[in-house]
């Protein structure tokens, strides 16, 4: 019996050491939930491993295993779901998530997220001095918000809406120049903040 446990145990290493990852993970990706990463996981059903763990980047490249699921995981005959949180994460920065197999030898391609983590007056602007800008700020129930840019003494220079929780700066003009940025929320709250353009 342990013979041939063994020799079915390197039958399925040979197979899936030559996967695809794809036949692995049904489903994988992270997201930011509040001031927590969230990495969701699903593994196909006919596929059993041990040594799951869960891997962190900043750089999409060296990575650091930061959780490893206990046990077994996977199962027999239907796909399994795991849901692991990092409640740590970079903040203020790109977060890379990847999947590494350890018994099977496979890693999944990484997910990323930019972890947005609001402190004072809860706008970031990043990287700031800019010459392409992204402005973050909170908006997790999707409302409708107005930005605007101003000069350091207060002209007016554009006025844009979204939905989004963040807008990019890809061909502002104000080359050297302090601009000032502020958002509107439909509920009359106003936050500020300012970078410098070059």
């Amino acid at each position: 019996m342990k013979k041939i446990k063994l020799l079915l145990l390197f039958v399925l290493s040979f197979h899936f050491g030559f996967a695809q990852q794809d036949s692995i993970f049904s489903f994988f990706n992270v997201e930011q939930e509040d001031n927590k990463v969230v990495v969701f996981i699903t593994i196909n059903g006919g596929i059993q491993c041990s040594g799951l763990q869960v891997q962190r980047s900043t750089d999409s490249i060296n990575f650091m295993m930061i959780y490893e699921f206990p046990g077994i995981c996977g199962s027999p005959g239907a796909d399994e779901s795991y849901v692991y949180v990092d409640d740590s994460p970079v903040k203020n920065a790109v977060n890379y998530n990847r999947l590494e197999v350890g018994n099977l030898g496979i890693v999944s391609d990484p997910k990323s997220v930019f972890f947005q983590y609001f402190e004072g007056d809860k706008l970031l602007i990043t990287p700031n001095p800019c010459e392409e800008c992204t402005i973050r700020f909170p908006n997790e129930q999707r409302e409708k918000v107005r930005i605007q840019l101003s000069s350091i003494d207060g002209k007016f220079l554009m006025e844009e809406e979204t939905t989004n929780n963040f807008y990019s700066l890809n061909d502002f003009y104000l080359q050297g120049s302090i601009f000032l940025v502020s958002i509107f929320y439909e509920n009359g709250e106003k936050i500020t903040g300012k970078a410098l353009k070059f």
